[in-house]
């Protein structure tokens, strides 16, 4: 009988602990500061014109976003060393820390 208490206290304090994790997860994170935003906007400023600047690519409906040195790329490219050069162009800005490329690949060219 006690095995089995044991066993059941184990059980709750597993799912308390699992409870716990998932509540601080959905906390919700620090809202930037306006120094971190113009920051921010800055630093998207600065991608945004180096990559329509380049010559030798084209990305149609572009959009960047930066959020705490992360630039975040959409938009589309015609082929994969396309999308490749907008990470490497991005990663280049100075104020870039890191970037996600979520850049589609459209047929044409």
């Amino acid at each position: 009988m006690q095995r089995g208490a044991s066993r059941i206290m184990s059980h709750r304090f597993v799912l308390g602990a699992v409870a716990l994790l998932l509540a601080a997860g959905c906390a919700q994170l620090p809202e930037r500061s306006s120094e971190q935003a113009s920051a921010d906007a800055a630093t998207a400023a600065r991608v945004y014109a180096a990559l329509k600047a380049d010559p030798l690519h084209f990305y149609p409906a572009l959009e960047v976003r930066v959020d705490g040195g992360v630039a975040y790329l959409t938009g589309l490219a015609f082929d994969g060393p396309d999308r490749d050069a907008a990470t490497w162009l991005a990663r280049g800005v100075p104020g870039v820390t890191a970037v996600t490329n979520a850049i589609a690949i459209v047929a044409g060219r």
